[in-house]
């Protein structure tokens, strides 16, 4: 039951409108206009994607600077999925 009340706090945080939020949340539309998201849902499923530390690590990438890059989106991809992975998310 504890763990439910923190979840649910942890989530209410993660929605809650800061500077942080908003520019997580840019990031994750930038990876949608670039078509990359869908991958990413398919790959690693809509719970992963709305978890804290995969949050934090999208807030950590500056996907501004290779949104229009295939090559250092490549390399984000690379670091996501050793993230993912290490994470054991």
């Amino acid at each position: 039951m504890l763990e439910l009340l923190i979840s649910l706090a942890e989530a209410v945080l993660d929605l809650w409108p800061s500077d942080r939020n908003r520019t997580i949340n840019r990031r994750v539309r930038l990876l949608k206009e670039c078509g990359v998201y869908e991958g990413l849902k398919e790959r690693y499923g809509p719970v992963v994607l709305m978890n804290r530390e995969f949050r934090e690590f999208i807030y950590s990438e500056k996907v501004e600077d290779f949104a229009d890059d295939w090559e250092k989106m490549e390399g984000f991809l690379h670091r996501l999925d050793g993230f993912v992975k290490r994470e054991g998310l």
